[in-house]
């Protein structure tokens, strides 16, 4: 009872100065949190965490977290700024590609008729006066001017010039220019001279096509743009075609490089238009719908008929002007159709990137949302995650904090735990382990007890009589910490300690008890009764050694006991001793002997109950016992404390006297 109240209440006084500690301990801390968080892991996982118990820990795991949130909002932002960039840039190649489709569809239609103005101009030089070709020519010559006059915007304005026309004057000067001279001069020029005039400057525009209108990268537009410009090359070919068979059904013969001129037309031509509907089927579609619709029935298999009597005539038919007239009016239709074709997949490409401009426009649109949405939640993400990480960080530190408080109070009740069982044992009994009972061949055990305490009790209240033995015992307790001994129990003023169990320690035993002997019989020397001053202690302890069996007995309080005759016999050695004198057993003495370095006194031989006679002895002191002790603060010089343990005997202590 004694022992537990000075354990418990210096555990309370260490409790409070730790918790105080634990507070202030930083470092304690950190290891704390650093258990509680998982201890040591990888580098990488290190570099993730952070201890949240110290200021810089607390920044810079504050810093990582936020940036965890912050970048992946950042690229989110990105991505969405990225996406409208993306989107715009598209929606603005559309807005120019609409603007060349526009533009291109005003320029076909000039090319048209363009195109119709080189084959009048070829059947004009190659007809007589009395066909009215001139009628014709003028006429073709006022359709090209309107033509002309109704493009918007001219091809050289563009960001793709036409550096041959600049402007739309300097084409029209150079038109003048040579249409002056043909009706002037139609002698001095040549079939030949005129087509290779009107290609130069159809294959101008043509070329400009090429390079202006841009091609999207997404969706089927790209292949009507590729089938647009298909088609458009096939009616510059076909037209060539138109001049060419006009002018062989009007004069009535080819030369062998006309005639190779005008299969190569022929075949170029109609190869782009296969291949303009292979690029897109709306081609043939509207091709067929628009032919349907002309007045003249047949007309692709007049033309194909007319075609083969073109290429297997060797070159010489009879000269014909009605066959070339309605080779050149067949012909006509058939580019008018082509060019019909050409505008309706115009306007099909022009409502695709309609649609197309809508998609963008609602793309920009979620965009922009999801733009604004992330720049109005960021913040409110980074203040949720601040303000999280700033509980966890307080949970951390109140966490630790507990931790270390059930740490403590483990580790006080293992202590408790500790001084009532052994280690070993008490560890056995925490996982459930049965304990089984071990006998020791050679154990030494202490007994003692305080002189004359019947009496002193008997003067004395409760309260004081524990005082007192709380003074004594934790006194006691304290100087057994330096020894290997084990204090078995205390019942009333009798104490008993035991070395060489549970932890067996040789032949050592002997030595740790009669040390710790001398050790408690000097310090009861200085300790004095609380309740009456100046009134001392006296002790009287019996030591003996021999063989035990030591167990756990009971399960509700169960406790660590010893077992056997070598108990009784320490009990009647203290029992049968006197104050202020350590009494020791033969089997004691010899082993004390046998080490040496004690001094011994024969008491001669006591009769003891139970044993009949048995010799003993008085320990009276060590070699150098008074330069080795280490005293409590406050404790006297050995040798006064042992002149006034021994004063009351007349026998001066000597080293050993025998048997």
């Amino acid at each position: 009872m004694r022992p537990t109240r000075v354990h418990a209440e210096s555990s309370q006084v260490n409790m409070s100065s730790f918790s105080q500690a634990s507070v202030r301990s930083r470092a304690e801390l950190d290891d704390a949190v650093r258990k509680v968080l998982g201890g040591h892991r990888s580098r990488v996982v290190e570099i993730c965490k952070g201890n949240p118990v110290t200021n810089s820990g607390k920044r810079i795991q504050m810093a990582k977290m936020l940036t965890l949130t912050i970048i992946p909002t950042v690229m989110l932002v990105v991505l969405s700024i990225l996406d409208v960039v993306k989107v715009s840039a598209r929606n603005q190649v559309g807005h120019n590609v609409q603007d060349m489709i526009r533009l291109s569809t005003d320029v076909g239609k000039f090319i048209h008729y363009i195109q119709r103005e080189r084959g009048y101009t070829s059947l004009h030089i190659s007809a007589t006066a009395s066909t009215g070709s001139e009628v014709l020519l003028r006429n073709s010559f006022r359709e090209t001017n309107e033509a002309l006059e109704t493009l918007g915007r001219w091809p050289g304005e563009t960001q793709t010039p036409m550096e041959r026309f600049p402007t739309k004057e300097n084409f029209l000067l150079y038109l003048e220019d040579h249409r002056d001279s043909l009706l002037t001069s139609p002698g001095s020029t040549t079939l030949y001279k005129e087509v290779k005039f009107y290609n130069n400057v159809i294959r101008t525009f043509i070329t400009w096509l090429y390079k202006a209108i841009q091609f999207s990268q997404e969706g089927d537009n790209w292949r009507m743009m590729v089938a647009y410009q298909l088609l458009l090359t096939s009616k510059n070919d076909i037209g060539v075609e138109r001049t060419l068979g006009s002018v062989y059904y009007l004069t009535g013969e080819f030369n062998q490089r006309d005639y190779l001129w005008y299969l190569r037309k022929k075949n170029v031509g109609n190869g782009n238009f296969e291949a303009s509907k292979l690029f897109s089927p709306l081609v043939e579609s509207y091709f067929k719908q628009d032919l349907d619709k002309q007045k003249e029935p047949n007309i692709t298999q007049n033309i194909e008929n007319m075609r083969v009597e073109i290429s297997s005539s060797n070159g010489t038919i009879l000269p014909s002007a009605e066959k070339s007239k309605w080779w050149f009016d067949n012909m006509t239709v058939y580019l008018d159709v082509l060019f019909d074709t050409q505008l309706m997949l115009a306007d099909v490409i022009l409502e695709s990137l309609n649609h197309e401009f809508t998609e963008d426009i609602r793309n920009i649109s979620l965009s922009i949302a999801l733009l604004c949405a992330i720049l109005i939640i960021c913040p409110l993400i980074v203040i949720s995650v601040r303000a999280l990480v700033s509980d966890i960080q307080r949970y951390a530190f109140t966490l630790a904090d507990q931790t270390k408080e059930l740490t403590r109070e483990r580790q006080r009740t293992e202590s408790l735990l500790y001084q009532m069982i052994p280690k070993a044992v008490a560890d056995q009994l925490k996982t459930n382990t049965e304990v089984e009972a071990e006998s020791y061949e050679a154990v030494t055990i202490f007994f003692s007890d305080i002189v004359g305490f019947t009496s002193i009790s008997s003067m004395c209240t409760p309260m004081e009589v524990v005082a007192l033995l709380n003074t004594l015992y934790t006194c006691f307790d304290a100087r057994l910490e330096i020894y290997d001994v084990y204090k078995v129990e205390t019942i009333g003023d009798a104490y008993m300690v035991a070395s060489g169990v549970p932890r067996k320690n040789g032949n050592k035993h002997a030595v740790e008890v009669a040390t710790m002997a001398l050790d408690l019989a000097h310090h009861v020397t200085h300790l004095e009764i609380p309740h009456s001053p100046n009134t001392p202690f006296r002790l009287r302890a019996g030591v003996h050694t021999g063989p035990v069996v030591a167990g756990v007995v009971g399960s509700k309080m169960p406790r660590y006991c010893l077992f056997g005759d070598t108990v009784n016999t320490a009990s009647r050695m203290e029992s049968t001793g006197m104050a202020d004198r350590v009494q020791l057993s033969n089997n004691t003495y010899y082993c004390l002997k046998g080490i040496g370095g004690y001094s011994f006194e024969r008491r001669g031989e006591i009769e003891v109950k139970g044993k009949g006679l048995i010799t003993t002895y008085w320990l009276l002191n060590k070699d150098g016992f008074d330069n080795q002790l280490p005293c409590m603060p406050g404790c006297k010089k050995y040798t006064e404390a042992h002149k006034r343990r021994i004063s009351e005997y007349v026998q001066p202590p000597c080293s050993y006297v025998g048997d």
